[in-house]
């Protein structure tokens, strides 16, 4: 049993191990991990953990992860990686690793009245993973923050809970000293409770706080894009007004061309002063609806600097009722966003299809983009790196379609997603 228990902790340190490297070369050489490194690296990391765990000493550790080193220094060359920047690159994850490492067994052995261990023994299975969590946490915390950005605040927190979690249970059931005064016992444990509850409760409130904060930047940015709408309409509405005052000349010109059968200087003539300024206009103009309208453009110029294909099918006249212009402006705006991100995962040919439809007691919105062929995405994850902003876009979608005694329901079918946005008016 000792030697199961010895295999299944050595494991487990193992794959700490594997994922905090596997965290680290997915983040530094994000595209080139995704496109070539991901299924070598995975082989690669199936005969680490087998050596780790079936590991006698310290030794054979050190070997390992120095033949780990150099095998993945000569796969990275073979991608076009600079050795000297990979070399660097993972000599920083080395020195930060174990320094955090010695720092924590340190830090630990003089707390619990403990002889330092720095290999794995026998004797100190639950003291030695404990300081294993610690150490491998604080480090995942530091290339987090600083590979990642604030982005990642929230993964810190709820590991922050398990980890804080776990020094309580493993202080509790490991001092058995602590149970010879039942008062003071009872007291630590109402405490431990009461601080684990205060850690969710904490972050549930900055959950709730990062997405307003995330709507209130979406509306800001919004608002920004109407406000640049109306003047680019502005602009073409004088262009517009300028052609009128001219109108008359206008046609003496025209009419003069034409009794000279001059039929293409005419055409020409009706594309320089006429066609461009009255085609600029009705692509500025999709809904009549200054919000919305500002929203469409902005995106369908992302959309199209992006190489993907983009159409739409909006009602003439989209009465919208009770419906607040932002909030339709803003649910299509997270909506494109999301659409944008799945279309960056194609190499191919990828669209992106707009309706909108004002029925009699409700409007509806169907968003439709191209996802790589045979995937099967799941609507709370993404690939972008600010992961919450997508995470409360969907959700945000959802409740303000509630919030409209509607729905919003994704649908995969073969190789695109098609998104159903219902508002009663």
């Amino acid at each position: 049993m000792t030697i199961v228990l010895n295999l299944f902790c050595k494991a487990f340190i193992a794959i700490l191990d594997i994922l905090l490297l596997d965290f680290y070369l997915k983040n530094i050489y994000h595209n080139i991990y995704q496109d070539k490194a991901q299924n070598m690296c995975y082989l690669l990391y199936t005969f680490v953990f087998i050596g780790l765990t079936l590991s006698t000493n310290i030794k054979i550790n050190i070997i390992i992860y120095a033949l780990t080193f150099i095998i993945l220094t000569l796969l990275f060359h073979k991608w076009k990686v600079s050795t000297i920047n990979f070399i660097k690159q993972i000599s920083i994850f080395i020195i930060i690793n174990w320094f955090i490492f010695c720092i924590t067994t340190l830090f630990i052995s003089w707390i619990f009245d403990t002889r330092v261990a720095i290999n794995y023994t026998d004797f100190s299975t639950s003291h030695f993973i404990f300081v294993h969590c610690i150490s491998k946490f604080l480090s995942y915390t530091l290339f987090s923050f600083k590979l990642k950005g604030i982005n990642n605040l929230r993964k810190f927190k709820n590991l922050y809970i398990l980890v804080f979690t776990y020094f309580s249970l493993t202080f509790i059931l490991n001092n058995n000293v602590l149970f010879f005064i039942p008062t003071i016992a009872r007291t630590y444990i109402f405490t431990v409770m009461i601080s684990i509850i205060a850690l969710i409760c904490f972050d549930r409130m900055q959950t709730k706080y990062e997405k307003d904060k995330h709507l209130q930047e979406s509306i800001i940015q919004n608002l920004e894009k109407e406000k640049e709408f109306n003047q680019q309409r502005e602009q073409q509405q004088k262009e517009i007004r300028k052609i009128n005052h001219n109108l008359n000349n206008i046609l003496i010109i025209l009419q003069s061309h034409l009794e000279k059968e001059e039929y293409e200087e005419a055409k020409n003539y009706i594309e320089q002063n006429l066609k461009t300024h009255v085609e600029a206009y009705q692509a500025l103009t999709h809904t009549g609806i200054a919000a919305i309208d500002g929203a469409l453009n902005a995106h369908i110029q992302s959309i199209k600097e992006k190489g993907i294909q983009y159409d739409e099918d909006i009602s003439k006249i989209l009465h919208l009722g009770s419906i607040v212009p932002g909030d339709l402006a803003l649910i299509i705006s997270l909506a494109l966003d999301n659409a944008k991100e799945a279309c960056e995962n194609i190499d191919g040919e990828k669209h992106i299809s707009l309706k909108l439809q004002s029925k009699q007691t409700h409007v509806i919105l169907y968003i439709e983009n191209s996802i790589p062929e045979g995937s099967h995405p799941t609507f709370h994850k993404t690939s972008k790196k600010d992961k919450i902003a997508h995470g409360f876009g969907v959700s945000s979608i959802k409740e303000m379609a509630e919030r409209y005694h509607g729905e919003a329901k994704y649908e995969v079918k073969h190789d695109q997603v098609i998104l159903r946005v219902v508002l009663q008016k």
